[in-house]
């Protein structure tokens, strides 16, 4: 049988953690090294440089979330593969015949690979949001939904965000490496960055929940070589602790270069009347200046 490789991102999930949380035996034994870290240290960054193997000054993928230039504004997780520019990892694998999947990536709504899975919820024009997914082939979507019942989004990011959309996700890839097989598959585990946010690395709250993920995980490698996959682990970054916060828009606000519009007691940002502002996303921002006059000072 042809050796099979499963790619599972952890996300926020550090060495020195890891070995703190769980110690040498962590994920089953695999053979752990800590490993340089990207820049800008954000999800959609690490998986397009994971993906083309370049870095996001060539791929294009500069945050979850970044400015628009043709409509003037920041989108976050936009989701459509062509913002990845280049050519992916697998493309010459997958002219000789192999087959690749990718459950859970960001910007992997293109036909660049065999089989598919990403949250894309409907919402409604009045409020509300019908939870749903899009995958390919569409049978696999209907047997995820029948067999594990509909994904659970509230819990995979925000302050719902929880092992109930990790324990989905495994069970996922282990119903995919069953049926589809794909030859090479990718998928993203995301809820510890989450806690780590929350409460950051020291909390004996944190290093529990990294030890339920090291026991799901690692009944997911058993399931996996059993089925003929091997599987390497990355984490794409580690979250270290926090002691203050910044505020950059404010701080642009303040020396008026950050327009605001006044409604109903509330300050919005009025970006078209700005001479600079931030894009802020967790500890990164990048800051556009639309006045090269303000260049210097901001």
């Amino acid at each position: 049988m042809r050796m099979k490789l499963l790619l599972l991102q952890v996300a926020g999930l550090g060495y020195n953690f890891l070995r703190q949380s769980v110690g040498k035996a962590a994920f089953g034994g695999l053979d752990a090294k800590p490993i340089g870290g990207l820049f800008p240290a954000l999800t959609c960054p690490v998986q397009a440089t994971m993906r083309t193997a370049t870095l996001p000054n060539r791929h294009g993928i500069v945050g979850n979330g970044f400015l628009f230039r043709e409509l003037g504004k920041p989108l976050f997780w936009e989701q459509n593969g062509s913002l990845v520019e280049g050519s992916r990892i697998w493309d010459g694998f997958r002219r000789r015949g192999g087959t690749v999947g990718q459950l859970f990536i960001q910007q992997s709504l293109r036909p660049d690979c065999d089989v598919l899975y990403s949250p894309a919820p409907i919402h409604k024009h009045h409020g509300g949001m019908i939870l749903d997914c899009i995958g390919r082939p569409e049978a696999m979507h209907q047997r995820l939904c029948r067999e594990l019942g509909t994904f659970p989004l509230h819990s995979y990011w925000g302050p719902l965000a929880s092992m109930r959309s990790t324990r989905w996700i495994i069970k996922a890839v282990g119903n995919v490496m069953e049926n589809e097989r794909p030859d090479l598959l990718y998928s993203y585990i995301p809820h510890l960055d989450y806690v780590l946010q929350r409460r950051g690395p020291q909390e004996p709250q944190s290093q529990n929940q990294c030890r339920q993920l090291d026991a799901s995980v690692r009944d997911l490698i058993e399931h996996g070589k059993s089925r003929g996959y091997r599987t390497v682990l990355f984490g794409d970054y580690p979250i270290t602790q926090a002691t203050g916060i910044v505020q950059p828009n404010k701080v642009l606000k303040d020396k008026g270069w950050l327009a605001l519009r006044n409604i109903r007691g509330m300050q919005y940002p009025y970006l078209h009347g700005s001479s600079a502002f931030c894009v802020a996303d967790h500890q990164i921002a990048h800051v556009y200046i639309w006045e090269e006059r303000v260049a210097q000072a901001v």
